[in-house]
């Protein structure tokens, strides 16, 4: 093959492999109606939602936002960060902490990395 041949067909392949490409991203692109089978899992993650199991309820709510279920996220998402922000401190707990196991009789409270998270999740929701 001569030199210009070679180019025309390295330009031809280059053209079609842009093609593609391009064909990849448009079909990445489609949007579909949400189907009952997902309104179904919004709803079988709303009914797992215990507040009173805080790590159990914060990857739920990362799980329902994986699925789509934005009201989800919003209802229960708002209530986590109202209700694990603030510690409230007895002095009867306190002292009983000293001769318990860490954590045994303290409220779980958002760590800060967990609030930006949940911030995010609900911003994006």
């Amino acid at each position: 093959m001569d030199r210009e041949t070679r180019m025309t067909a390295r330009l031809t392949w280059a053209g079609l492999g842009a093609a593609v490409c391009l064909a990849l991203l448009l079909g990445g692109c489609q949007h579909k109606a949400p189907s009952l089978r997902a309104a179904s899992d919004c709803a079988t993650l709303d009914q797992r939602m215990n507040p009173s199991r805080q790590v159990d309820m914060l990857n739920l709510l990362a799980e329902a936002f994986a699925r789509q279920c934005y009201d989800v996220v919003i209802r229960h998402g708002a209530r986590a960060q109202t209700d694990y922000r603030h510690k409230t401190y007895s002095v009867t707990r306190e002292t009983a902490g000293i001769f318990l196991p860490d954590g045994l009789l303290t409220d779980y409270i958002l760590e800060s990395y967990e609030r930006g998270y949940l911030t995010v999740l609900l911003a994006a929701s």
